[in-house]
C-alpha cells in the first residue's frame, strides 16, 4: 500500500502536493521517452497513436507498482481512454490489478475509491469478443462490488446472445435493476 496517509495532511493542497510528489518516477519514465510536455498525467492531452504506442507500457509498469489508488485510478483511467490500447498487451496486469483491488464499499477513506471501477473501464474497452465469457464472470462475481455494472453495457455490445441472456437475468441484483431496464429498452439485452 502506499506510503501516503490522508490522516497526517491538513489541508487537502498538502494531500494533491504528496500525490504529485508521489509520481515523480513515472514523469521521469514519461520524460525519458519524449514525453516532455505533460505536467500532469490526467491532463486532457489526445495522444497520436505514435505517442500512445510509448505511453502504454509505461502507464502499465507503474500500474503495478505501490502508488496511492488515487494515482492508479488516473493511471488506469487514461489507459481506458488510449484508443490504442489491446487486449494482449495489458489485460493480465489489469486482471491482476483487479483482483487485488477491494470494491469502493470496503474503502472507508474518500480518496483511495474509485481505483477499481477504473480498472473494470479499462477492461470494459480493451474486451474483445473472445473475452466475453471472462467480462461475464468479472460481471456475475459480486466481490467486485456495484462498481462491475460497467461491465452490463460492454456485454450488452457483444454479439453472444447467451452473455446477453445472462446479464439481462441479473436484473434482481440490487443496483442493476436501472442499467439492466436501460439497456433493454434500447433492445441491447433481451427481456427475460
Amino acid at each position: 500500500m502506499t506510503s501516503i496517509d490522508e490522516s497526517k495532511f491538513n489541508s487537502l493542497e498538502e494531500f494533491v502536493k504528496a500525490l504529485d510528489k508521489e509520481l515523480i518516477s513515472l514523469y521521469k519514465d514519461l520524460r525519458e521517452s519524449g514525453f516532455n510536455y505533460i505536467k500532469k498525467i490526467d491532463s486532457g492531452y489526445n495522444f497520436t497513436k505514435e505517442e500512445q504506442n510509448e505511453l502504454i507500457p509505461i502507464l502499465l509498469k507503474h500500474i503495478q507498482l505501490d502508488y496511492h489508488p488515487r494515482n492508479k485510478k488516473t493511471m488506469a483511467l487514461k489507459l481506458s481512454t488510449t484508443k490504442k490500447l489491446g487486449r494482449k498487451e495489458g489485460w493480465d496486469i489489469i486482471l491482476n490489478e483487479l483482483k487485488k483491488t477491494p470494491p469502493d464499499e470496503e474503502i472507508s477513506i474518500p480518496w483511495r475509491r474509485g481505483y477499481k471501477w477504473a480498472l473494470l473501464s479499462v477492461i470494459s474497452q480493451m474486451s474483445q469478443e473472445e473475452d466475453i465469457p471472462i467480462v461475464i464472470e468479472i460481471l456475475k462475481d459480486a466481490s467486485h462490488g456495484q462498481e462491475r455494472l460497467i461491465l452490463a453495457n460492454r456485454i450488452s455490445k457483444s454479439k453472444n446472445e447467451d452473455a446477453k441472456r445472462e446479464v439481462a437475468l441479473m436484473k434482481d441484483v440490487p443496483g442493476f435493476e436501472l442499467e439492466i431496464a436501460r439497456l433493454q429498452k434500447k433492445g441491447r439485452l433481451p427481456i427475460v
